[in-house]
């Protein structure tokens, strides 16, 4: 009996070393894990992956993820003496406003991110940056609405040339390429990236002494543009200008405006896959100018190879060049976060509106100060190709103009 006791004491004061590393471990545990996490710096990556937006939000989100693994391999993000591991939040906004907004909510207030970026429609920018904005998070989104801009929105950037930019590239090319044309028509989206590309080329048509002799609005899920083209084309304009389209409806409109006998100029300030193009319109997109990028050819960069190459080697399927939208932003948010020497959203935004440099596609500057009220566009150079029997051709390449 005694011994029994004794062997339970023993027990005891054993089991006390054993509680207190347990206890020790409970305390220690959230501070490795604090330790470990902070040797990464967290991007939200808010895309449309599911929806209507989707085919462009999954090429979006492989170009962030490419350039995440490019900056890792090479070190990762220095501030200071130390570097840093990109960590992606990745996030599915399904095409939706309201889901991209209770998203943008999830990533500042859960998972504590600073920087986002996306969303590429413009409703669910707009949305999200109701709550971006008042906290302080840097978003870098794709969408087309000039309203993304303000002097009042010093978090928000576009660190890639979408409508309207693109719009005022078409303007360069056509002044240096074709100043003939004198009189257009505008077809968009009867959406805010419509709406908001509309405005610009009314501004800059204005400026140019062109004539805007009709403007319409594409449906949501209508395929019928005879009646709209029907009214059109009777104003004789010297080129059609499609804003902020995806390439679906661009075939349609080419192959419809051809049906009509329109022969003259169409013109996109969006870019879309000419492979899509040519699938759906055929021999009706002969002569289609659009925003291009060059991945293999003579006026492809070092970024665009690599992208290109880095892409058919990880995800083995048919190259999404809406990926190099997504490619340079990353990089960007890099050059800024280390020229800060700091994670602080605001000394970031500080410094990404007076970076200029080298970047995946060529050299860049911000601007925008005169226009939206703050450098918060990038710009680098446009690219335009033609389709050609049945062929992308690389025509020129121009810089945008946003004071």
């Amino acid at each position: 009996m005694k011994g029994e006791t004794d062997m339970k004491r023993v027990l005891k004061v054993a089991s006390i070393p054993v509680l207190l590393l347990g206890f020790l471990f409970t305390l220690i545990s959230p501070l490795l894990a604090l330790a470990k996490e902070a040797d990464f710096v967290k991007v939200g990556v808010l895309m449309p992956l599911s929806g209507g937006g989707a085919p462009w939000g999954i090429g979006v989100l492989r170009g962030v993820e490419l350039m995440a693994d490019k900056i890792n391999a090479e070190g990762g993000i220095k501030v200071g003496d130390k570097k840093y591991q990109v960590s992606l939040i990745k996030s599915d906004t399904k095409s939706d406003f309201n889901v991209s907004l209770a998203q943008a909510n999830k990533m500042i207030f859960s998972d504590n991110i600073k920087y986002i970026i996306g969303p590429i429609l413009s409703g669910e920018a707009l949305s999200a940056q109701t709550v971006t904005e008042r906290n302080k998070v840097i978003m870098m989104s794709l969408c087309g609405t000039p309203k993304f801009f303000g002097a009042d929105k010093p978090y928000s950037f576009k660190l890639n040339l979408v409508d309207p930019v693109s719009v005022s590239g078409i303007f360069v090319y056509l002044s240096k390429h074709l100043p003939g044309v004198k009189k257009i028509a505008l077809v968009g989206p009867n959406n805010e990236s419509g709406w908001g590309s509309a405005e610009v080329a009314r501004e800059l048509a204005k400026r140019a002494g062109t004539e805007i002799v009709a403007e319409d609005f594409l449906q949501p899920g209508a395929t019928d543009y005879f009646p709209m083209l029907g009214k059109m084309i009777p104003k004789n304009p010297d080129a059609i200008f499609i804003l902020a389209t995806p390439a679906g409806q661009v075939a349609m409109l080419l192959q419809q405006g051809r049906q009509l006998g329109y022969n003259k100029l169409m013109i996109s300030t969006t870019y879309a896959d000419p492979q899509i193009i040519l699938e759906k319109a055929g021999d009706a997109a002969e002569g289609y100018i659009f925003q291009s990028m060059d991945f293999e050819g003579p006026w492809s960069t070092q970024g665009h190879r690599e992208l290109h190459k880095n892409y058919l080697e990880k995800y083995k399927e048919t190259f999404n060049t809406n990926s190099g939208a997504g490619y340079p932003m990353l990089y960007v948010l890099k050059l800024a976060i280390e020229k800060a020497g700091t994670f602080d959203s605001t000394a970031v935004a500080k410094a990404m509106e007076n970076l200029e440099g080298e970047m995946p596609y060529g050299h860049f500057t911000m601007g925008g100060l005169k226009t939206y009220g703050g450098k918060r566009q990038i710009l680098y150079p446009l690219i335009f190709s033609q389709i050609k029997n049945r062929k992308s051709i690389v025509l020129d390449s121009v810089m945008p103009l946003i004071p």
